[in-house]
């Protein structure tokens, strides 16, 4: 009765953790997408970011041509700059949710081998304690 007791304990300890180890899985999952999210949100940032420097020289290039126009296109180069600002900003912004999101990762991996561990220590039990019953 003891070892079928044990057996029982240990399959639902067994149980637990596997439970424990999909729900990691699914953390790092999670964690993974939202890296790949994240990085392809940063390329596009990046992407604005030159489109909008390459813009601010053209407006440059043709504010030195065209003095008529020098009211309106100082003012467009302002808004442009200030986009490339917001958009460097948003830059740095997401490459540190990267960075913090490859963290999360690795410990979600840490957590997710250290329960794959747990899990086959048990499992072995488990064996033992059936072949004694």
């Amino acid at each position: 009765f003891a070892l079928e007791g044990a057996a029982r304990a240990a399959q639902r300890e067994a149980r637990m953790l596997e439970d424990a180890l999909k729900v990691n899985k699914g953390v790092e999952y999670d964690g993974s997408v939202k890296s790949l999210k994240a990085e392809e949100g940063a390329r596009k940032v990046e992407t604005d970011l030159a489109h909008a420097r390459s813009r601010i020289v053209q407006l440059e290039s043709s504010l030195r041509s065209k003095d008529r126009d020098h009211d309106k296109l100082g003012r467009t180069i302002e808004a442009l700059k200030q986009e490339a600002a917001e958009a460097a900003a948003r830059s740095v912004r997401a490459e540190e949710a990267v960075s913090h999101l490859e963290s999360t990762a690795a410990v979600a991996r840490s957590r997710t081998l250290s329960l794959e561990g747990a899990l086959r220590v048990k499992e072995r039990e488990i064996e033992r304690l059936t072949r004694l019953s």
